[in-house]
């Protein structure tokens, strides 16, 4: 079997879920305001010039904030993407065609080709488990594939063969998410731990985190601490 070959990419933590991906000319955001990194604006360096898309996994607060995803949408040109409720949010912010509805009739259930006017940026979303409206998404910017499965509770909704090739992997290993076995059926390229705090990765990085959780790591996770930035 020949070898997947992929462009570069860079993947930079902002502080809990939130993340901002680089790769074949193009920038998105996933959930990019945190409580880890209050001050973040949209003049910060990392966000600098143009923004493709921004996508928000759900509403609750250490995720998203109304009025920093409007002003980075502005700054930055990005169409924003998310669960109805935050559409519905961000409709008095910004106008009809920078926002990208992601509402996934059934829990595991995708909706393909929500396509991004800024560019080829190829996003599928996926209705899961936590708040009424969360959603996951797996995109695609050029060849390389990205899984952010945000708060998601329960791996086991998913079919894995819809992950097959993945090239990273954002998730929390949280208690009772089956996150282990997913990991296994999958075996992307890199796993990223991601709503981890400071302590957390600190742990992480002892050798700690995992095992404390009493589950096994099918292949080595990478952690981040919130401005720190790997290639893929």
């Amino acid at each position: 079997m020949a070898v997947k070959e992929t462009s570069e990419a860079r993947l930079t933590s902002l502080g809990n879920a939130g993340f901002l991906v680089e790769a074949d000319g193009r920038k998105i955001a996933f959930d990019p305001f945190t409580w880890t990194l209050p001050a973040l604006s949209p003049d910060s360096p990392g966000f600098c010039g143009h923004l493709d898309a921004i996508l928000i996994t759900h509403g609750h607060w250490d995720h998203f904030h109304k009025a920093k995803v409007a002003a980075l949408s502005r700054a930055t040109g990005a169409v924003v993407c998310g669960p109805r409720t935050v559409m519905r949010v961000l409709s008095s912010q910004l106008p009809a065609e920078k926002l990208l509805e992601a509402e996934p009739a059934a829990k595991g259930g995708g909706v393909p080709g929500l396509a991004v006017s800024a560019g080829p940026v190829r996003i599928t979303a996926f209705r899961s488990v936590h708040s009424r409206d969360h959603t996951s998404y797996l995109v695609a910017l050029g060849d390389i594939r990205f899984f952010h499965d945000g708060d998601n509770e329960d791996t086991t909704i998913y079919d894995p063969a819809a992950f097959r090739g993945l090239d990273v992997l954002l998730l929390c290993p949280w208690n009772g998410s089956h996150w282990a076995e997913f990991v296994e059926s999958v075996r992307p390229r890199h796993w990223i731990l991601q709503h981890l705090e400071d302590e957390e990765i600190d742990l992480h990085r002892k050798g700690l985190f995992l095992p404390d959780l009493g589950g096994r790591a099918p292949m080595e996770p990478v952690a981040l601490l919130p401005g720190e930035s790997m290639e893929i």
